[in-house]
Order: C-alpha cells, then structure tokens, then sequence
C-alpha cells in the first residue's frame, strides 16, 4: 500500500498541534518502508534455506552411495593393479567422508570408512589400523548392539596380533579381539563371520607359538563353525 504522503495532511483538517507529530510519523514509515524495500530486494539474491539444506542433503547421500559402489568397483580390479586399487579406494574415502561432514552420526558412513582401511590391499603395512578402530569404535557409539562392527574390531586385533613383534603386544590383540568376537556372537549367536574368526584366532595363536594344528583340532573348530550353519553357507 502507498504511504500517506505529507501533502495529504490537509485533506486530513488535523489540528495545528498535531500537524507536525503525524508528519514525523510519516517519515519514519516511509524509512522504514525503504528498508524493507531494500531488503526484499536482497533477499531475491539468496536462496532460501530450505533449497540450500535440501541439496546439500541430497549432495550427502549422492556421496554416500557413489563412495561405496566406487569401493565395491575396485574390490573387482585386478590383484596385480595395486596403484589404481588404492587410487580408487582413496577416491571412495573422499566421497564417504564428505557425506559424513553433512552427516557426522551416521554409523554406517563410519563403518564403510573403517572397512575400506581394514582392506589389506588398501593397507598391506597395517599402518591404518588406529584409524580403522576409531571408525568403528565411533559407529559402536551411535549403534552400540551392533554385531558387524564388534566383527570388524575383532579384524583389526587379528591383523594385530599377526603383526606384532613383541608377546605383550601379541597377546593383548588377541585378548581384544575374541572380546569382540564373544560380544558379536552375543548379539547375533548365528554369526557365521563371528565363528569364522574365532576359528582363525585359534589357528593364528597356534601357529604364532610355533605349534602345528592337528587334523583332529580343526575338524574340532570347524565343526564349532558348523553347528549354526551346516549348508556351509
């Protein structure tokens, strides 16, 4: 609506003494009239927030998913090809950790970080190993009952416990890492994956002791794996 101009007032037969208080209020309502003039024609310039949130949210997801297939993609690159492997899985972590800026308490993000460092192809020094269990301790505080990533510590102790140079060392992965394997097969106890580890936590410990398993004592072991699944599948 047009604001009342000053050359109106006197159609409006006001009084003398209240001429110039009613002038003065029209003067601040048109100032504040070119203010907001002012302002909706910068807001015309800006997107709205709810367009901004929207993108970025689907940007997240976009990148989400295309680290993931990007990952799943290199696991089918031949063995030989080990730079274009790492190149692409390094690829995918760029993607999976610029969702997880947009998204920081989505467990699963962490997990699929987590389990491209476990990748012994991605990491044949087992030098990412902190930062794989970081990853999946992280996921454990957001899903805390979730079986899969109790599976995947139990991975990095073994990788540990392979690689460690010193008894303490040896023997702390291996305490950690059947504590997650107990835990995992607590929550889910038809765990095939649970049961496999367990399997080669035992064969590792005895073949890091210099103690040959016998026929009978795998048996024994894969047995134990069996009872939950006797397909084999």
């Amino acid at each position: 609506a047009e604001l009342i101009k000053i050359d109106e007032l006197n159609k409006l037969n006001l009084p003398v003494q209240d001429q110039d208080v009613f002038a003065d209020r029209v003067r601040v309502a048109k100032r504040l009239y070119q203010e907001s003039e002012k302002h909706q024609r910068h807001s015309k310039t800006v997107e709205p927030i709810y367009k901004t949130e929207w993108q970025a949210e689907r940007q997240a997801r976009l990148n989400e998913v295309s680290g993931y297939a990007r990952y799943r993609l290199a696991e089918w690159i031949d063995t030989s090809d080990t730079q274009t492997f790492r190149k692409e899985c390094t690829a995918a972590i760029r993607s999976l950790q610029d969702a997880l800026l947009r998204k920081p308490r989505h467990y699963a993000l962490l997990q699929n970080i987590g389990m491209i460092y476990l990748n012994r192809r991605y990491d044949p020094g087992a030098t990412e190993l902190a930062q794989t269990e970081n990853f999946y301790q992280r996921s454990l505080e957001l899903k805390p009952n979730d079986y899969f990533a109790h599976e995947q510590l139990a991975r990095v102790n073994l990788r540990r416990m392979l690689g460690a140079t010193e008894q303490t060392e040896r023997d702390a992965a291996a305490k950690a890492g059947e504590e997650s394997i107990a835990m995992a097969l607590k929550l889910r106890v038809e765990s095939r994956g649970a049961m496999l580890l367990r399997f080669y936590f035992r064969l590792a410990k005895l073949a890091l002791k210099g103690t040959q398993a016998a026929a009978s004592d795998v048996q024994a072991l894969w047995t134990d794996i069996d009872r939950y699944d006797s397909d084999g599948k």
